[in-house]
C-alpha cells in the first residue's frame, strides 16, 4: 500500500523537515498504526502526539480510521497560540473519537472518559424535550484551558481533553466529552475525577431546560434561576 504524507508548521520544519513523502509497501492499516511507524522514523514526534490531529483525503478522521491505497494523509499540528491542548467550544455534533485521538498516546496505558448526554428528565424529575445552552465563548474557553493545565500538572506523561457543545440540543445528543490519557487507570480516574468538579464552577456556560409547556434557566446543580415561557 502506497500512500503519500503531507507535513504542516512545526512538524515540517523542526521534525520531519520536509513538506511531504511517500511511504510504499507501507503495512499500516490504520491511522494509529502509520503514526508508530513515523514516529519511529522521527522520534521527535512523540512530543507532540495527542496534541495534533490527522485528515485522510481532505477529512478529519481518529486514529481507527483504516486507510488506503493512494490515500494522502495530512499530519495537523496544534493552531498558533492553542499551547497545544484541546479545549473546544461548538455548535455541531462532537466527536468521541477525535477527543480520544487527542489524548492518546503509545505510552498512555488507559484513556479514561465522561460524556454527558440531554436526557428526557430534569435533575427535579421534570420532563424535558431539549435543553439549550448559552456560552461566553472566549472566557469559557480560556476557563477550560486553565483547568486542562491544572489537571495534566497532577501528574507525568497526561493529557485531558475537554469538548462542549453549545445551541440547542435534543434528547439523547451529546453535550460535552472529557477525556484523560494517562500511563494507568488510577491516574486518569483520578484527574478526570478532579477536571470534572473543576468544570462545576467558573465556567461561563448557561443551560436552559425546556419542557412540554415551559422552559427554566437552572444552575449547575440544576436549580432554577427563574422560570420563563420558552
Amino acid at each position: 500500500m502506497n500512500i503519500d504524507a503531507l507535513y504542516f508548521g512545526v512538524i515540517r520544519e523542526q521534525i520531519c523537515k520536509r513538506p511531504r513523502e511517500t511511504f510504499d509497501d507501507l503495512r499500516a492499516p490504520t491511522v494509529e498504526e502509520f503514526l508508530v511507524q513515523l514516529t519511529y522514523k522521527y522520534p521527535d514526534l512523540q512530543k507532540l502526539r495527542g496534541r495534533l490531529r490527522v485528515a485522510v483525503n481532505e477529512e478529519f478522521v481518529d486514529l481507527n480510521h483504516v486507510l488506503s491505497h493512494g490515500d494522502e494523509v495530512v499530519l495537523i499540528p496544534p493552531v498558533a497560540g492553542g499551547a497545544g491542548k484541546y479545549c473546544r467550544l461548538v455548535t455541531h455534533a462532537l466527536d468521541i473519537g477525535e477527543v480520544i485521538a487527542a489524548v492518546t498516546a503509545p505510552d498512555h496505558g488507559n484513556v479514561t472518559t465522561s460524556t454527558c448526554f440531554v436526557r428526557n428528565i430534569s435533575h427535579s424529575g421534570k420532563l424535558t424535550v431539549r435543553l439549550e445552552f448559552e456560552a461566553y465563548p472566549s472566557m469559557a474557553i480560556q476557563k477550560l484551558g486553565t483547568i486542562i493545565d491544572r489537571c495534566e500538572a497532577m501528574a507525568d506523561n497526561v493529557r485531558v481533553a475537554i469538548a462542549i457543545r453549545t445551541g440547542v440540543l435534543n434528547v439523547g445528543e451529546i453535550i460535552r466529552v472529557v477525556a484523560v490519557g494517562a500511563p494507568s487507570l488510577r491516574t486518569a480516574h483520578d484527574i478526570l475525577g478532579s477536571c470534572m468538579e473543576a468544570m462545576r464552577a467558573d465556567i461561563p456556560i448557561w443551560k436552559k431546560e425546556i419542557g412540554p409547556t415551559d422552559g427554566e434557566w437552572v444552575n449547575a446543580a440544576g436549580i432554577p434561576v427563574f422560570n420563563q415561557t420558552p
